[in-house]
């Protein structure tokens, strides 16, 4: 990995004298972008055999004017079902039960839905999936909106008219045709390489109307990604590879963070946010985030 990541930070830094968002006491909105096969060493890397990384210009805003980690570790199973599972239900595959991709929910641990739903009955949870096995994961009884998608601007698209609904507080987006791109050709490849670009480009649109709702100033964006890709193809990369992990919004401590992070720290970062009771069955610690993203209960700021 070379250091033009950290370079392009600092300017973006300075360039944005507007974050993404600012301080409310009104109920947190959250959207999840779930990127299916982003790699740390897939995106943030030199020239590999003559394909330089992928231009994404909205990813590293995001990261630079929030808290970010290219670090994060991945479940010990080092593919989506696991993973996935992992992040909405904070544990890891030994606990959740999920070890393949088939349609199970394994040991059937509550997930963020599940919390969101008890906790704000009268507001609405939705997910836009492109892989339809993120609809094996949670609970339907959960979820208000359930919405299939055909790829990331059809994905883009809906969680953008979902947005315009003032009732809809927590959005979980998966955009899968990444990971495609990188079964067939390689994580390092030019397919791999432009569709993540077309992804960042979907991202933009996704925060441009994020910016321009009446929910901007109390809306968090959370990035995250299940596993990375081998250079030239043939599979996922080693559990030992990590994923990005970006948060972004109010009271959000910005810069590069430190301290070690899985991504199955979603659901109590999500949990933490909304000042939700996390499920005692999740194993998975809020801390660093804790200390990152300033919460009181209610979903308030801390001033």
């Amino acid at each position: 990995m070379n250091t033009s990541f950290c370079v392009a930070l600092s300017a973006l830094i300075l360039s944005h004298a507007i974050p993404l968002a600012g301080q409310s006491a009104d109920v947190p909105r959250v959207v999840i972008l779930g990127i299916d096969g982003l790699g740390t060493h897939n995106v943030w890397r030199d020239m590999y055999k003559g394909v330089p990384p992928p231009e994404i210009p909205n990813i590293e805003s995001l990261a630079a004017t929030g808290a970010y980690s290219l670090h994060a570790g991945i479940d010990p199973l080092n593919f989506s079902g696991p993973n996935w599972m992992g992040m909405l239900t904070g544990s890891s595959s030994s606990e959740h039960g999920v070890e393949s991709n088939a349609c199970t929910r394994g040991a059937a641990l509550p997930t963020i839905f599940e919390v969101l739903h008890d906790a704000f009955d009268q507001r609405t949870l939705a997910v836009v999936h492109e892989w339809d096995r993120i609809a094996c994961y949670y609970e339907p009884t959960s979820v208000g909106l359930r919405i299939k998608t055909r790829d990331e601007h059809d994905t883009a698209q809906k969680v953008i008219d979902i947005l315009t609904d003032d009732q809809v507080i927590f959005v979980f987006a998966h955009f899968d045709r990444l990971d495609a791109a990188g079964h067939e050709y390689g994580g390092n490849s030019t397919e791999y390489k432009a569709r993540m670009e077309s992804i960042d480009g979907e991202i933009g649109r996704i925060l441009t109307a994020i910016r321009a709702s009446p929910q901007a100033e109390s809306t968090y964006v959370i990035l995250t990604s299940d596993h990375g890709h081998r250079p030239d193809g043939g599979g996922h990369s080693s559990s030992e590879e990590p994923t990005p992990f970006i948060v972004n919004g109010p009271g959000v401590v910005p810069g590069e963070i430190t301290a070690a992070v899985r991504n199955n720290q979603i659901a109590p970062l999500v949990a933490h946010i909304f000042g939700a009771v996390p499920s005692p069955e999740w194993s998975a610690p809020l801390t660093p985030f804790d200390a990152i993203v300033d919460r009181t209960p209610a979903g308030s700021t801390r001033r």
